[in-house]
């Protein structure tokens, strides 16, 4: 799921990213009988060549439970990116998912696409938006695109800023909003991993 961002303009407001997606059920992705070739082929639509990203640099890499995020650049054309001033740029953040052994698992490539596929299904303000994906499962590449928020997540901004009592029920309130949307779904979904590391701030 993704994370709760901060919209400065409403007086912030955090939103779900980046978390790991969950049937309500609590079925395993395994007895879903998920293809990610087939779900990734579904999803063409969304596939963003690997050409058209370019890193930032180590420093701007953060590691997670199952995958580095860093903060890159998205060309607007499917090109390699050498004269920067010929094509438009946008700041995304990168989810990079690690591959045990230098090896593909299909369980993880599993659990990858469920999350993409759930994510292209969610709209509300409070989840944050997939913009993509690069996928090549013979280099064993699984990334998930999504915006790049300069304000970083929940707990980096509650460390940078001395918050009143009530802008921080605010954003408590719009966390609760996020998981209500989730929770009210048919089938409900649950998040499994909710936690201030996870909740962008826009």
């Amino acid at each position: 799921m993704s994370g709760l961002v901060h919209d400065e303009e409403q007086g912030g407001r955090p939103q779900l990213a980046g978390a790991q997606h969950a049937s309500w059920s609590g079925q395993l992705l395994e007895q879903q009988r998920i293809c990610p070739s087939a779900v990734f082929q579904s999803l063409n639509n969304l596939r963003i060549e690997r050409t058209r990203i370019r890193p930032l640099g180590a420093d701007s890499s953060k590691k997670g439970g199952n995958a580095d995020v860093e903060l890159a650049y998205l060309s607007s054309k499917e090109t390699v990116i050498d004269n920067l001033e010929s094509v438009m740029l946008s700041c995304v953040a990168v989810k990079k998912f690690r591959f045990d052994d230098d090896t593909v698992d299909d369980r993880v490539l599993a659990r990858i696409t469920h999350e993409i596929n759930l994510l292209t299904k969610l709209s509300h303000f409070n989840i944050v938006e997939l913009v993509g994906f690069v996928e090549d499962v013979k280099e064993g590449i699984a990334w998930m695109i999504f915006p790049w928020e300069n304000n970083g997540n929940l707990r980096e901004y509650l460390n940078s800023m001395n918050l009143e009592i009530p802008e921080r029920v605010s954003l408590i309130l719009d966390v609760a909003q996020g998981i209500k949307y989730l929770h009210n779904l048919n089938p409900p979904i649950c998040h499994g991993d909710l936690k201030s590391v996870g909740l962008i701030y826009t």
